[in-house]
């Protein structure tokens, strides 16, 4: 089941996969840890990252540099970590808390996020 899609600073089309059990998950299991596969495709599918146990409800991807990818929940609350970098191995190299409310999240071409999740 692809939960979102988004366009990547090189027109690149991003994706998230999850199991088809996921859909019948409700408020509040969607933090609830499950794989999810990301996926880019440059036309045709360049990269797949299995990421074991994303803990985001429902993310927006972007790539970044040297193969990592940024999840980005819009929602969260307090001090919950909603922005989550993942390597090409799908392990968790970077979180931040980017705060509630985030509808969009773009990465540029020369910096990515880097500075915001150092």
């Amino acid at each position: 089941m692809r939960i979102p899609e988004s366009m990547g600073p090189l027109g690149e089309l991003m994706a998230v996969w999850s199991a088809p059990a996921d859909r019948a998950v409700k408020l509040p299991e969607v933090r609830a840890a499950r794989p999810v596969r990301v996926t880019v495709h440059v036309p045709e599918m360049a990269v797949a990252a299995l990421i074991p146990d994303l803990r985001l409800a429902r993310p927006t991807v972007q790539p970044l540099p040297e193969g990592r990818v940024l999840l980005v929940d819009g929602r969260s609350e307090g001090p919950d970590r909603n922005a989550m970098v993942y390597d090409s191995d799908g392990e968790a190299a970077a979180e931040q808390t980017f705060g509630d409310g985030i509808d969009h999240v773009q990465a540029t071409r020369r910096r990515g996020l880097g500075r915001l999740l150092r």
